[in-house]
């Protein structure tokens, strides 16, 4: 049996980061719309990324293990992404992964709109909660997996 995701709202996770510091805000986004604006000390690993192909989006097959190689097994985690589902997926997949407190952040950083463009949902940023812009240094996806690769390549030494 699939464990049930579970939403949490972006004013819950916000006050929850202000009372754990220890709990996590992973945003699964794209390195270009996490540079774009961003909660503040999250960390960003993609679950999807542009094909260089075809500019569609495809999984990210690095996405687990830069995850479990950044993030405690034991974290408080808020998956946030633009607005919800590839946060779903990432939640899914931290819970195949171990994970048991693992939330999806619902609407996520943007919010949900109609077709015509008409907030249905305000998210994380439409709701004026802190916002940063930027890589986030060693918590940008870039660092985060070359730091994964780095540990993997290290050999094991026993003290």
């Amino acid at each position: 049996m699939k464990p049930m995701i579970e939403d949490q709202t972006p004013q819950d996770v916000a006050e929850a980061l202000e009372q754990n510091v220890d709990a996590v805000y992973l945003d699964v986004r794209t390195v270009e719309e996490f540079e774009r604006g961003h909660v503040p000390g999250a960390l960003n690993i993609p679950v999807a990324e542009p094909s260089p192909a075809t500019g569609m989006m495809a999984p990210n097959p690095e996405f687990v293990r830069v995850a479990t190689s950044s993030i405690a097994p034991d974290a408080t985690i808020y998956c946030g992404c633009a607005t919800g589902p590839r946060s779903r997926h990432a939640v899914s997949l931290l819970q195949q992964a171990g994970y048991a407190k693992a939330f999806n952040v619902a609407p996520g950083f943007n919010g949900v709109t109609d077709p015509l463009g008409r907030v249905i949902e305000a998210g994380w940023q439409a709701l004026g909660l802190p916002v940063e812009t930027g890589t986030g240094g060693a918590l940008g996806y870039e660092e985060l997996a070359a730091s994964a690769a780095s540990s993997e390549a290290a050999p094991d030494v026993e003290a």
